[in-house]
């Protein structure tokens, strides 16, 4: 049996990517947050943000879905990875180091993107470092989930 928790994000990234997973495996989804907890985390112009840690052990396969909302949208998304939590949520912290996944610069607005990273070195605690780019405006607000295999 094919137990799957997913979101309308993850359901339309299956539909339109053609994501497969084997029978029985199983897709924990979660909202990913700035260190706020608010759900759309802020990412103006150039600047560099980082959501809040979350728990990526037993994980080997991550599903990462963003939708950013921004009349000028250009963000890059690199995940970071470490053997613990951060000092501080939301800061720069030197345990943390980003890992070899590369997620394309998202330049879509108002459209649901996913991107997969099959197998992976996973340490305990991940996050994703969101950077504003180029032309990327004040405006910009991304919305993250992952899904866990």
């Amino acid at each position: 049996m094919r137990y799957l928790i997913v979101s309308l994000g993850v359901i339309l990234s299956v539909l339109l990517y053609g994501i497969s997973f084997a029978e029985g495996d199983r897709i924990d989804v979660e909202t990913v947050v700035a260190a706020t907890g608010s759900t759309l985390i802020a990412v103006a112009n150039n600047n560099t943000v980082y959501s809040k840690s979350f728990s990526t052990k037993q994980v080997s396969r991550l599903a990462i879905c963003d939708l950013i909302y921004s009349s000028l949208p250009a963000v890059k998304i690199t995940l970071q990875q470490s053997f613990d939590r951060p000092v501080t949520e939301g800061n720069s912290d030197i345990k943390y180091m980003d890992t070899y996944v590369s997620i394309p610069i998202r330049t879509a607005k108002n459209k649901w993107q996913v991107a997969t990273i099959d197998t992976m070195t996973v340490l305990p605690y991940s996050r994703f470092k969101l950077q504003g780019i180029e032309s990327n405006t004040s405006d910009t607000t991304i919305q993250l989930k992952v899904g866990k295999q």
